[in-house]
């Protein structure tokens, strides 16, 4: 009597843990990403599975990122999965899948931005500029130079793109600032200080090269910004020699995903303008801000 029990426990466990290896299933896939109903299935982090259509045929290779509760985020290998596909453990036999609840309270903006390849947020950046500049007089005689240094800030709208593994492109656009001083030989008597109160509205571009995707993601970057002139206060600069001009970026810092809705951008940048044969400045920029998954 307790053979045939015994026998028939033994093929119960058996079918159960066939079926379970088959419950997860792709729920949603959004560029290289996939959210993933596990549907009660064990899964882990760093997990690697195939994802199978009905007939049981490999269509991607997947490997699981993290796991909350009964949904996890995946990365893609290779292949081209689709919503509804199963989900198949390397050795394990395909069987068809469990239709898969709703997740309709499990959106893809429940998830960092670097998840999902887009984002978009603010930054507000605190730097010291330096600026050197020959002292021209009206009638274009040059009397000494002067060193200016001090504090600038910025204000600037974000939008984060992937463009392929660990390669992303970061747009900003806002205010950007210049100022300085330092001296006491400018203006028209030559005696008062030498000061500069530059604001620009300011488009940059930045490519960015991510170490790693994860809860903290180390980058280096360089890029270009454009600067058009919004207001012009200076005793050491002619107003009209303050024109749009460029500042070539050289950057990195860090992406801190602080939640599955929102992540926080650090970076320390150096921006170098344009030299001339009158005037050299450059700014070293500390920025950080907010950013969420589009």
């Amino acid at each position: 009597m307790l053979k045939p029990l015994w026998t028939l426990l033994c093929l119960i466990c058996v079918l159960s843990f066939s079926l379970a290896s088959q419950a997860a299933q792709v729920a949603k896939v959004k560029g290289r990403a996939l959210l993933i109903d596990t549907q009660g299935d064990s899964l882990r982090a760093g997990d690697i599975l195939y994802v199978v259509d009905m007939s049981g045929k490999k269509k991607a290779i997947i490997k699981i990122m993290k796991v909350r509760g009964n949904k996890a985020i995946a990365k893609l290998g290779k292949g081209k999965p689709q919503a509804g596909m199963a989900l198949l453990k390397r050795g394990a036999s395909f069987a068809p899948p469990v239709a898969s609840s709703s997740d309709s309270d499990y959106s893809t903006s429940n998830y960092s931005s670097g998840d999902f390849g887009r984002s978009w947020g603010g930054m507000l950046g605190l730097g010291s500029d330096s600026l050197t500049a020959d002292i021209i007089t009206d009638t274009g005689i040059k009397q000494g130079t002067a060193s200016t240094s001090g504090m600038g800030y910025s204000l600037n709208g974000l939008y984060d793109h992937r463009l392929m593994d660990h390669v992303w492109f970061r747009g900003l656009a806002g205010i950007e600032t210049l100022k300085s001083e330092g001296g006491s030989n400018c203006g028209d008597s030559g005696t008062e200080k030498c000061t500069v109160n530059l604001m620009y509205l300011g488009a940059s571009a930045l490519g960015r090269y991510l170490f790693s995707e994860g809860k903290f993601s180390p980058w280096v970057g360089g890029g270009v910004s454009l600067l058009f002139p919004l207001t012009k206060d200076s005793s050491l600069l002619k107003s009209s020699s303050v024109t749009s001009t460029y500042v070539l970026l050289f950057s990195g810092g860090l992406d801190w995903k602080i939640s599955p809705r929102m992540s926080i951008p650090l970076s320390l940048e150096y921006g170098m303008f344009p030299k001339s044969e009158t005037v050299e400045a450059s700014w070293i920029q500390f920025r950080v801000g907010v950013a969420m998954p589009l």
